[in-house]
C-alpha cells in the first residue's frame, strides 16, 4: 500500500514553503535577528490551544528564538520533528517554546527524552540550569524525575559546572545532607565559591575590603551553621577557613582554635558529627549487596586478586583485590524492582544508553544472589542483537567470599544480547547464560541461567525462576575533584 500518510507530510510540508493563502504573520524574536512567517491560522489553531485562544492576523513573540520557532511550525504543518542536530540549550529552548505554545505533551515527552539520552553529560554538568527549568512545569515530570535521580547523588551537584547559580535553597538542602563524599574542607571551599559568585567579589580575597568580608559573610548566615568545621582537618583549616576568620561567629572561630591547638579539648560549640559519606565514601544504596561485595565487583572488573586473564590494557592482573576505601568505582542506582518495577520496559527506560552497569538479582525462593557486569551499553532494538564485548562477566555471591563464582565471557561476539527482553548475558535465542525474560520478572517464572557463551555454571541448576528484587547500577569511575576557583595564597 502506498504511503498515504507520507504524501499528506510532504504536501503539508510544501504548503508551509509556498502557499498562496497565508492568512497570517508572526513576528518572533527581536532587532535585526527577527524574522517574520507567514501561515494559515487553521492549521495554527488546530495544532496549538494557544493559537486557538489567541491568534490574530498579526502576531508578535520576542522572546522566542527564529530558529527554535522555525522547527515547531514545520512540526504543526508536517507532525514531524528532528531533534538530532540540536545541541542540549536549544533543546531546552524548543521544550519551553512548545509548552508555551500549548503544543502537544507527547511533542514535551520526545523533547525530554532526547535531552536524557543524548545531552545526559550537559544536563548533569550543569545541574542548576536543568533543575532551574524542570521545576518551571509539572509537564516537564521527566527532567524532574532526571533532577530527582542526581540529587541521590549529590557530588554531582557539587562538582557541576554551574553550581555557582544554584539557588540558596538547593545548596543548603545539599548541606543538610549525611552522605555527601566530599571533604568537609572541599565543601566549605565550594560554598566559599558560590557565595563569592552570588555576591559577584573578586576571587582573590587577598585584596578585599572589611566590606567585602562582610558581605560574604552575610550571603553565607545560613549556610554556615551547616558546616562540620570540626570534621575539617587542621591543614583544610588554616588554608581554607582561617583566611575567612571575619565571616565566622567569633566564639565558634576560638572554639575552633582550641579544637586544633589542644586535641583534648571539648568544646562548648556544638559539634556536628561526620557525614556518614565522608566515613565511609564508596557507601552504596543497595538493599542487596555490601561495600566489601562492592569492592569484590570493583576487583572483578579491574582483573585483581588473581582473576585470570589480562586487563584491557595487557597488563597482568596480580594485584591486591581492593578494600572498601579502595574501590575506584561508585556505584549510582539506576532501577531498583520494588521501587519501579520488574518490567523490560523500566529496565530499558531507566537502564539503556548510561555505559557500565551492573546487575544484581536476588532469585525467588532459594536467596541466592547473582548478577552480571556489562562494560557497554544497553539497548532496545524491536529485533535483538547481540553486542560484542571481552569484558563482561557474570558472578554469584556467597556470605563467605571465597564461595563466590565469577564467570568470565567464552565467546565475546556473543556477550550481551540486547532487545525487547530484560538484561541478557550470552546464550542464543531460547537460553542465556543470565536472562531476565517475560512480562514481568517477579511475577513470571520464565528468567533463566544456562551456561552457553560464559565460562562456567553460577547456579547449581538449569531451572528457570522468578525474582524477589533486582537493581541495576551505573559504574562510574570516580573523577578527581576539580580544582578550586579561589585564589588560596601559600602560607
Amino acid at each position: 500500500m502506498p504511503d498515504f500518510v507520507g504524501f499528506l507530510v510532504r504536501d503539508f510540508g510544501a504548503l508551509l514553503e509556498n502557499a498562496d493563502d497565508y492568512d497570517t504573520s508572526i513576528s518572533v524574536g527581536q532587532g535585526q535577528h527577527a524574522r517574520v512567517f507567514r501561515a494559515h491560522s487553521l492549521i495554527l489553531r488546530a495544532r496549538s490551544s494557544y493559537f486557538r485562544k489567541t491568534l490574530m492576523q498579526s502576531n508578535s513573540f520576542e522572546h522566542i528564538s527564529p530558529s527554535i520557532f522555525e522547527v515547531l511550525l514545520r512540526y504543526m504543518y508536517t507532525g514531524s520533528i528532528s531533534l538530532d542536530e540540536l545541541e542540549a540549550p536549544e533543546l531546552l529552548d524548543l521544550l519551553i517554546t512548545a509548552e508555551q505554545l500549548a503544543l502537544d505533551d507527547e511533542l514535551l515527552d520526545h523533547i525530554q527524552g532526547q535531552l536524557i539520552k543524548e545531552k545526559e553529560a550537559w544536563l548533569k554538568s550543569n545541574y542548576g540550569v536543568t533543575n532551574q527549568i524542570a521545576s518551571q512545569n509539572q509537564k516537564f515530570n521527566k527532567l524532574q524525575e532526571f533532577c530527582q535521580i542526581i540529587r541521590m547523588d549529590p557530588e554531582i551537584i557539587f562538582e557541576s559546572e554551574d553550581f555557582y547559580s544554584l539557588t540558596e535553597e538547593i545548596v543548603l538542602s545539599l548541606l543538610k545532607r549525611d552522605d555527601l563524599t566530599l571533604s568537609e574542607g572541599q565543601i566549605w571551599s565550594r560554598i566559599i565559591e558560590w557565595g563569592i559568585d552570588q555576591t559577584q567579589l573578586s576571587p582573590d580575597y587577598t585584596k578585599w575590603s572589611p566590606d567585602e568580608f562582610a558581605k560574604l559573610g552575610e550571603k553565607l548566615q545560613k549556610c554556615i551553621p551547616l558546616i562540620r568545621f570540626f570534621q575539617i582537618s587542621p591543614r583544610d583549616f588554616d588554608v581554607k577557613v582561617f583566611p575567612f576568620e571575619s565571616i565566622l561567629p567569633k566564639h565558634l572561630f576560638r572554639e575552633l582554635i582550641s579544637h586544633y591547638l589542644r586535641p583534648r579539648y571539648e568544646p562548648s560549640y556544638q559539634v556536628l558529627p561526620p557525614r556518614y559519606g565522608q566515613m565511609n565514601p564508596t557507601s552504596v544504596h543497595s538493599v542487596l549487596i555490601n561495600e566489601r561485595q562492592t569492592a569484590w565487583i570493583a576487583s572483578q572488573i579491574d582483573r585483581l586478586g588473581g582473576a585470570s586473564g589480562t586487563k584491557d590494557d595487557g597488563s597482568d592482573t596480580h594485584s591486591l583485590p581492593y578494600e572498601g576505601s579502595r574501590n575506584p568505582y561508585r556505584f549510582r542506582l539506576l532501577l531498583r524492582g520494588s521501587r519501579d518495577g520488574f518490567t523490560p520496559s523500566v529496565f530499558h527506560t531507566l537502564c539503556d544508553e548510561k555505559g557500565a552497569t551492573i546487575t544484581l538479582i536476588k532469585v525467588h525462593g532459594t536467596d541466592e544472589l547473582i548478577g552480571g557486569y556489562n562494560p557497554i551499553d544497553w539497548r532496545s532494538p524491536p529485533i535483538g542483537e547481540w553486542d560484542s564485548t571481552e569484558g563482561s562477566f557474570i558472578f554469584s555471591l556467597d556470605t563467605d567470599e571465597s564461595k563466590n563464582v565469577i564467570s568470565r565471557v567464552k565467546y565475546p561476539s556473543k556477550a550481551i544480547f540486547c532487545g525487547p527482553r530484560g538484561p541478557t548475558f550470552g546464550g542464543d535465542i531460547l537460553i542465556a547464560d543470565l536472562g531476565l525474560w517475560g512480562n514481568d520478572f517477579k511475577r513470571e517464572k520464565r528468567c533463566c541461567c544456562i551456561v552457553d557463551s560464559y565460562e562456567k555454571a553460577i547456579r547449581s541448576t538449569h531451572v528457570t525462576f522468578s525474582v524477589d528484587e533486582y537493581e541495576v547500577f551505573q559504574v562510574v569511575r570516580k573523577a578527581k575533584h576539580r580544582r578550586s576557583r579561589t585564589f588560596y595564597p601559600k602560607r
